[in-house]
């Protein structure tokens, strides 16, 4: 028993003499060996040195070993972004789904965004200038490339010019026979002769109650200042619902005129995407007062929801839409991409309130 004592009494004395001897004799040798071998190089620069021995590497092996760790991988260190609102990163998982193809047949109410307008006319050199003026192509507008997307039917009721105001004394609803009629003229003038030639846009939208969702694209014209005012001026929530000739009068108009001849249809309204005034972003908030009005309202409420497109605009900052523009209108290019990330963002809306659209199967199919 003494001997087996005696055995782990040297064994523990040599492993202290071990410790001792390299804490205070190996260790700053090694330590002095790598300093003078490599001086004042970083982690990094001394593992990525390639001239040196095998020797100067194991001294400089022991040496990260006893004296410092190799630092541990982080993501570089950035400063803090700025929040822009709604960023990819934001959106659920069922970003991509194409939910919003749940509504057969949508009928689209806009402006020159909507009907797909486009200017266009090359100068002699071949370049791209300020030409001829397209003020319908729907088969090159948005709503066309959306029945694309979903494969379901778009009605373009788009007007170029109008504002909220003008589309409304542009169209007859007639609950009655469940129709929208819309009947809309202009004149332009030809590049080549120099006349105004007229032009026209009527459309019979029969069957009403047949349409399971509208998109409203209005406000950008009713922004645009003349002599320092708005083309429409904004108005109060008072106007909500009177025959005034302001933005919050018009704009509830036209979606008590819509649920007269759809009372089961969804309205979706689109706040306007581009900053280019302070009044735009009044007009915009006075489109989401207005549709949370009434979709609110204890009485006789109305299913209407906000697209909060301006909420989404760094989706479309890319150059293919940002510049892709002339005399202040998009390309065919640019319309099919707006298609698509409408198709997207609208299908996140209906995914993340999905218990508000449960019933759309309620509405009949032609």
């Amino acid at each position: 028993m003494k001997k087996a004592i005696i055995s782990i009494s040297i064994v523990l004395a040599s492993l202290l003499a071990l410790a001792l001897c390299f804490t205070f004799i190996l260790k700053p040798a090694i330590v002095n060996a790598a300093e003078e071998i490599f001086g004042d190089l970083n982690y990094d620069e001394r593992v990525n040195t390639k001239d040196i021995s095998i020797l100067q590497r194991v001294v400089l092996g022991i040496y990260e070993a006893i004296v410092t760790e190799p630092p541990i991988e982080t993501a570089p260190l950035t400063a803090t972004p700025t929040k822009v609102p709604t960023p990819m990163a934001d959106f659920g998982p069922s970003f991509t789904l194409k939910t919003c193809s749940v509504f057969h047949r949508v009928c689209c109410i806009g402006d020159s965004a909507t009907a797909g307008h486009i200017e266009y006319g090359y100068a002699q050199d071949g370049t791209l200038t300020y030409g001829v003026r397209m003020r319908r192509n729907e088969d090159y507008a948005w709503p066309a490339y959306m029945a694309k997307i979903t494969g379901n039917e778009y009605i373009n009721l788009g007007i170029s010019g109008a504002t909220v105001y003008s589309w409304l004394e542009s169209a007859t609803f007639d609950s009655s026979i469940n129709t929208i009629k819309v009947s809309a003229s202009w004149k332009d003038k030809d590049p080549v002769s120099g006349e105004y030639v007229k032009d026209s846009f009527e459309m019979t939208v029969n069957d009403t109650d047949t349409i399971g969702a509208y998109l409203i694209g209005l406000g950008m014209n009713d922004t645009y200042l003349t002599d320092g005012k708005c083309k429409l001026p904004l108005g109060t929530i008072e106007d909500i619902g009177t025959d005034k000739e302001t933005f919050y009068a018009a704009y509830s108009r036209l979606i008590e005129k819509i649920h007269e001849v759809s009372p089961q249809a969804k309205i979706f309204v689109q706040t306007m995407l581009e900053n280019m005034s302070d009044e735009r972003l009044e007009y915009n908030e006075a489109i989401r007062y207005i549709a949370n009005y009434y979709r609110e309202r204890e009485q006789f409420p109305i299913a209407v929801h906000v697209l909060d497109l301006y909420n989404y605009r760094q989706l479309y900052k890319v150059d293919s839409i940002d510049d892709d523009k002339f005399g202040g209108h998009w390309s065919p290019v640019s319309y099919q991409q707006f298609a698509e990330l409408l198709s997207m963002i609208w299908s996140e809306y209906i995914n993340t309130h999905v218990t508000q659209f449960q019933d759309v199967h309620l509405v009949p199919t032609k």
